[in-house]
């Protein structure tokens, strides 16, 4: 009789402990699907923001292409680049800059000739040419990716605004504006903050 009680407790032990070992496995894939599930939900909603903040970047830059009295502004400036027209151009860049928090805004001519730039003297911006010539092509503003320049240490994210203006019954390209944006001014804290 006493081996008998042995076996069935024995039994009874495995089958509790064998229990124990399922349901832990269980509670342990429902906590993991959970969590997955939690990360996933904020990997989207960091990209769906990220998304919409490169698209407020894009859409500022368009209405900068609209914007006639800076375009104005840009023209006689190219015409004759002296001292009034380029503190005029240079004081309606820095409220610009100051009005959408832009680190440094860079005028280029036609030809990708840096003319004005916010942060003092010119320094050689390094704006892919291609991205340039498709910002001019196809007369839309294109976005440039993170990327760091010797000049502007921290890492930064550019758009390019190509600017036209009317001349008889075609727009002449005037050139592009590259609006810098600091990554650590929005994109890092954006991407730093988990809910």
């Amino acid at each position: 009789m006493g081996l008998k009680i042995k076996i069935v407790l024995g039994a009874i032990l495995l089958a509790m402990v064998s229990a124990g070992i399922c349901f832990f496995l269980l509670q342990k894939r429902a906590m993991q699907e959970k969590v997955e599930g939690d990360l996933l939900a904020i990997a989207h909603l960091k990209a769906n923001q990220i998304s919409a903040w490169r698209n407020d970047q894009l859409n500022g830059a368009a209405a900068l292409q609209k914007h006639s009295f800076l375009i104005q502004s840009v023209a006689r400036f190219l015409n004759d680049p002296g001292k009034d027209n380029e503190q005029n151009l240079r004081t309606h860049l820095r409220n610009l800059a100051r009005q959408h928090d832009y680190a440094d805004i860079v005028f280029v001519d036609r030809a990708g000739k840096e003319r004005l730039s916010l942060t003092g003297p010119l320094h050689s911006h390094s704006v892919d040419a291609t991205v340039l010539d498709r910002a001019q092509r196809t007369r839309t503003p294109q976005f440039i990716d993170l990327h760091v320049h010797t000049n502007i240490p921290t890492p930064h994210l550019s758009a390019i605004a190509p600017l036209f203006i009317e001349s008889g019954q075609a727009k002449k390209p005037l050139g592009a504006l590259i609006l810098i944006s600091d990554a650590s001014r929005f994109l890092y804290p954006l991407i730093e903050f988990w809910p």
